[in-house]
């Protein structure tokens, strides 16, 4: 066993190597930077890289060891992830208050995605387009879900 020594090693490297080719992604997936990125994996593993135990789990496993130099990495991963949720659903609210929940928002975003890519709309999108409640729902289901 090494200790944790490879790993934390190789955690910093492949952060470190993801951040630097993330901006190929959006040139091979896309033709914009948006939904898209590596910006949470890379931080994570450079916070297990940083961490006391480098994700070696017979070390974290280890009694002698404070619990709170083990958690707080997995805590702080969790904290990041959770917040493109919430701030998700804090800029929505505050850039179109609780009208962004209705269903003519949905409608009209729905509209506007397959009017952007060209497409016809699928069947599930032409359902939503055409029911107010399916709509509503969405949007209502959406901020909750971010909030």
């Amino acid at each position: 066993m090494d200790g944790g020594i490879a790993t934390r090693w190789a955690a910093i490297v492949s952060g470190l190597l993801l951040y630097h080719f993330s901006a190929f992604e959006t040139l091979l997936w896309t033709g914009n930077p948006y939904l898209r990125g590596f910006t949470i994996p890379v931080l994570a593993l450079l916070i297990i890289g940083a961490s006391s135990s480098g994700g070696d789990f017979a070390k974290r496993a280890d009694a002698d060891r404070g619990s709170g130099e083990n958690r707080w990495p997995l805590a702080l991963i969790q904290v990041l992830f959770v917040q493109i949720y919430c701030f998700a659903a804090w800029a929505k609210l505050y850039s179109g208050g609780l009208q962004w929940m209705h269903a003519e928002n949905i409608r009209r975003y729905i509209i506007a995605i397959d009017q952007w890519t060209g497409a016809a709309p699928s069947p599930i999108n032409r359902f939503i387009i055409d029911s107010p409640g399916a709509a509503a729902s969405i949007a209502v289901c959406g901020v909750v879900f971010e909030a």
